[in-house]
């Protein structure tokens, strides 16, 4: 049997705004879903703390798999390479409101690589105090490893943008929970008056205050169980598949950025363009390429499952909201 995985992060929207935002756009592959499919069960979401909706339905058969590991090897890194690679830090930004700090998509910071790398040495003698050590990989994604066990892990950062920072922060050991911040506070400090925050506030542009921090702190990292995986998210495009499976996976991100950002425009002409390469797929599970499909979309904290078979096809009479398909789940 051949079976595709069509994963879309952030194609779930608040309910009673699904019907709004798609009552005049035509979605058929999408009503096929809502009318022909069968819910399929979710993964346990509360055994994925770490991770978003989207990466634990992806990860629901590696749970022990360590994100940020998967991030070094995807961005092209042999984990060997960097043994004590465990953790990912990020550079983020945090903005202070009246009740909570709620960190900002890291997407619109638009670090530059000096700018990285000026404050990734910055804050290397701080980490390398701590006994941190630390590779700055590309701008967007540092690596952190400790040669001390730490249980300390920290959830990615998918998980917080637009939300209260302190809900999020790593947990673990109440010792390594407090020296992790002595550590990140100390970073902040240093940066709050650097030269590279100085020029970006000048030029209008918010600066980097905050290193989130995550990954479980194994080194645990199985390939994905899929024949194959297309997709053009940085942590899937190069992830390592194991092949050998009757299931292959494809994400479609177009509604990420527009979601993030309330651009609901922008989100309806994703959905088309969702629509479109659904439509490629439909045609392939018609002509028997395919034997079914699961649609699996999601927001920050849900998921839904949809499974779509060619044998269910001629069921012509069955009909469903599409928009019903569309609103996260309750």
């Amino acid at each position: 049997m051949n079976a595709l995985e069509f994963l879309v992060p952030c194609g779930l929207v608040p309910a009673g705004f699904a019907a709004t935002l798609v009552a005049d756009l035509r979605l058929p592959c999408l009503g096929l879903f809502a009318s022909l499919g069968h819910a399929r069960p979710a993964p346990d979401l509360n055994a994925h703390p770490l991770s978003t909706p989207d990466e634990a339905w992806v990860l629901r058969h590696t749970p022990a798999t360590n994100l940020a590991l998967l991030w070094f090897d995807s961005l092209g890194h042999s984990p060997g390479e960097f043994a004590a690679a465990r953790w990912m830090l990020e550079p983020a930004h945090f903005q202070v409101g009246t009740s909570q700090v709620v960190l900002a998509d890291p997407a619109h910071l638009q670090l530059e690589a000096g700018e990285s790398t000026e404050l990734a040495e910055a804050a290397r003698p701080i980490l390398a105090e701590a006994g941190w050590q630390l590779v700055a990989a590309t701008p967007e994604r540092w690596f952190l490893g400790h040669s001390a066990p730490i249980d300390l892990g920290g959830p990615s950062i998918g998980c917080a943008i637009g939300r209260d920072l302190a809900a999020f922060l790593p947990k673990g050991a109440p010792e390594w929970e407090r020296r992790w911040r002595q550590t990140l506070n100390d970073i902040q400090m240093t940066w709050y008056a650097h030269p590279v925050n100085a020029t970006r506030e000048a030029t209008g542009r918010a600066p980097v205050n905050v290193l989130w921090l995550s990954g479980n702190g194994t080194l645990s990292l199985d390939a994905l169980p899929y024949s194959q995986l297309v997709s053009d998210a940085p942590l899937w495009s190069q992830a390592r598949v194991a092949g050998g499976s009757h299931a292959s996976l494809e994400t479609f991100e177009g509604l990420s950025g527009p979601a993030r950002s309330e651009d609901w425009t922008s989100w309806r002409e994703a959905l088309l363009a969702c629509e479109a390469r659904l439509s490629v797929r439909i045609g392939q599970l018609r002509a028997g390429t395919l034997d079914e499909i699961t649609l699996v979309l999601t927001d920050q904290d849900r998921l839904r499952a949809t499974r779509l078979a060619r044998s269910t096809l001629w069921q012509f009479w069955r009909r469903g909201q599409t928009s019903e398909l569309l609103t996260a789940p309750a």
